[in-house]
């Protein structure tokens, strides 16, 4: 079962696994502040979305890494 799942992450970098990570821990705890009514809501979500759109431009998926820079 951990095979089927994690099967497509054999061939990336280690560089670009670690960022995504990243942009998901920054995009929760983007959440979590906006629960909370944090100001703190904005530079965590704009930290997730920059390494998002970095990634999505670098798997050529240009019609996501817009809608993301868009949002």
């Amino acid at each position: 079962m951990i095979e089927f799942l994690f099967s497509q992450y054999r061939d990336y970098p280690k560089q670009d696994i670690i960022l995504e990570i990243v942009a998901i821990i920054f995009g929760l705890i983007s959440v979590l502040f906006a629960k909370k009514n944090n100001i703190l809501v904005y530079p965590t979500g704009i930290i997730s979305t920059v390494i998002f759109v970095y990634l999505l431009y670098k798997w050529e998926l240009i019609g996501d890494m817009l809608i993301n820079g868009y949002y």
